[in-house]
């Protein structure tokens, strides 16, 4: 077993592996048993006492928040590692932050046809708008010939506006 560390939560002892994300604890037998993560883009949870519990709640209030409760304005944010997997509870991978800024870096809508975040087709125009939503109001960015083009706009006021909470649709903040 990798280096872990090993803490009590509500009762309930637990061992964490930081770089990993992996959570055991104790079974029936008195063996550590791993905590399978979540599937299908879901998240692992544990049984706490009668309660399931989010393992990325639990590591983030006993690594990031001093091992206090996270309060109502506070929520967990998976920073999006390099292979795409969100559900990944690595310390690394996860910080604390409020709810405007967990919405600043939501993924794309499964509704999107375009294929960018922020873009859309202005059917009478027969070209593509590119808006952000920012304080709760959206902003238009222009009328564009190119989904592309729309998307490196949506781009860079993301940036300007969100920061390191900003979902890019091109990585590097440009296209090829």
């Amino acid at each position: 077993m990798q280096e872990t560390t090993e803490f009590n939560y509500r009762g309930t002892q637990l061992r964490y592996n930081s770089e990993t994300g992996q959570c055991w604890k104790p079974g029936n037998n008195g063996e550590w048993v791993l905590t399978t993560p979540g599937t299908n883009g879901k998240y692992a949870r544990l049984g706490i006492g009668t309660k399931r519990v989010y393992l990325h709640r639990i590591v983030a209030e006993v690594f990031l928040n001093g091992g206090k409760p996270l309060t109502a304005q506070q929520e967990v944010d998976h920073i999006q590692p390099a292979d795409g997997s969100h559900a990944q509870d690595r310390l690394s991978n996860l910080r604390i932050v409020s709810h405007r800024q967990n919405l600043q870096n939501r993924r794309i809508n499964h509704n999107n046809t375009s294929g960018y975040k922020g873009v859309s087709l202005h059917k009478p125009a027969n070209k593509w708008v590119a808006q952000i939503v920012s304080c709760g109001r959206t902003k238009y960015l222009g009328l564009f010939t190119t989904p592309e083009a729309a998307a490196l706009a949506y781009d860079n006021a993301a940036k300007q506006l969100h920061g390191e909470f900003a979902k890019l649709n091109f990585s590097t903040g440009g296209y090829l």
